[in-house]
């Protein structure tokens, strides 16, 4: 049978329009992959004009996150670094679901928690996937400001991932030595990490780091007897010929003993300040405040934005009472360190025990408070100052906050009680 003439034309144009639909399909599939592309890049682009500082237009550019697979990861970087921490959550907990949490989508998450005031939450979340360089950008910007708590979640997640980084164990140690007071704890964590490590430097930093804990206990027999270990395995130290110089002097008082230590790590080091500074420190013990000052001016000059230096002046001002000179180095100091919560308590506690000024020293107290609410002593002394200007409610508050960081602060306790009790 002859075909119609409708079959005949279909199979004389079912060819071309086969071509025609690959053609179109073909096109179809460019186009998508240039819109990915587009999004892709204009988010790409918006990000890095964050990332140099420059206001992104995002005026008429409001993609929908779930257009591309990733945009909700990529808007979540946008709106992070905008500061909007609260969407940047969203959007990353949405990237989270639909990737299976994936390792970078959840290191955003846990940064935007963070940010966000979640520590807890974004901690737990980095270390699950082991992202210590968040962690430990946390961990020391919270050292630095002395948010010990901050910094104690930070670490202990960073001493979980790795029980033997000498710098995380001894950073934790000494944070948990400040906030809970707990030397043996401190120290045993010190200890078992040396016993579990091979690597003598990192055991040279963990012994110094114990031999602190010892000193701030005043335990300097125990601190003397490390610090010459430490000249033992290396005779070039100068540092722990100082610190055991210092160990000496506070242990049994041998100035002999403590000056040839101290004139032997300036010989061995002279670009490190510690030797000149414990050697002041010992004539500031003796009494020999010139002779003191004298060795704190050298150092000074040769390392002058040191803050150990800058303090060790004011100490041996304050040490022979002259207190402008105190409060003058410290204002000085000010300049290479801004925001430096101890030295605002220095001079808030010189204009209330020394010059009688209470209400300086509150100004000055709230300044070191405004910058960490996390150390018992600044507490300790805004409540002194707001009990002597008569603000009973706001000492009895500075009181309380210096018992939940330091529960056995006897000071702390009594002044509390007087106030409740009204006398």
């Amino acid at each position: 049978m002859e075909p119609s003439s409708t079959s005949r034309i279909w199979k004389k144009n079912s060819n071309v329009i086969f071509l025609f639909a690959l053609v179109l399909a073909i096109l179809m599939v460019e186009a998508n992959e240039l819109k990915d592309k587009y999004i892709l890049n204009n988010w790409s682009i918006h990000f890095g004009k964050i990332r140099a500082h420059e206001e992104p237009q995002l005026d008429g550019f409001d993609i929908k996150y779930n257009i591309h697979p990733r945009g909700a990861f990529w808007q979540g970087i946008v709106e992070l670094n905008l500061g909007n921490t609260d969407k940047a959550i969203e959007l990353f907990e949405f990237q989270s679901r639909i990737s299976q949490n994936d390792a970078m989508t959840q290191g955003m998450l846990g940064r935007a928690y963070i940010r966000e005031g979640k520590f807890e939450q974004g901690i737990a979340l980095l270390k699950e996937i082991g992202a210590t360089v968040p962690l430990q950008e946390l961990a020391f910007s919270s050292l630095e400001s002395q948010k010990w708590e901050n910094a104690i979640l930070a670490l202990s997640a960073l001493n979980e991932i790795d029980p033997l980084d000498p710098v995380v164990v001894g950073s934790l140690a000494y944070s948990i030595h400040i906030t809970n007071h707990d030397a043996d704890l401190a120290s045993n964590l010190i200890k078992q990490a040396i016993t579990r490590l091979s690597d003598p430097v990192a055991v040279r930093i963990l012994k110094r780091d114990l031999a602190r804990v010892h000193e701030r206990e005043n335990q300097w027999e125990e601190a003397v007897l490390i610090y010459e270990s430490l000249i033992l395995d290396n005779p070039t130290d100068g540092r722990a010929n100082a610190r055991l110089g210092w160990a000496i002097y506070k242990a049994n008082g041998s100035l002999e003993d403590s000056l040839a230590e101290l004139n032997k790590a300036i010989e061995i080091s002279p670009e490190d300040p510690e030797g000149y500074i414990r050697l002041g420190y010992v004539y500031m013990e003796e009494k020999e405040y010139l002779k003191a000052e004298v060795i704190f001016q050298m150092a000074r000059e040769k390392f002058p934005s040191s803050r150990e230096v800058i303090i060790a002046l004011a100490d041996n001002a304050m040490a022979s009472e002259d207190y402008g000179e105190a409060i003058s180095t410290l204002h000085e100091s000010l300049e290479f360190f801004p925001d430096d919560a101890y030295l605002w308590y220095r001079i808030a506690d010189i204009y209330f025990w020394r010059i009688n000024e209470a209400g300086i020293a509150k100004v000055w107290i709230e300044k070191a408070l405004d910058e960490t609410q996390q150390d018992p002593r600044y507490w300790l002394l805004a409540g002194r100052i707001y009990k002597e200007l008569g603000s009973f409610e706001r000492a009895a508050h500075a009181f309380q906050e210096t018992l939940k960081i330091n529960p056995s602060d006897e000071v702390a306790e009594r002044l509390l009680k007087m106030i409740q009790q009204g006398s």
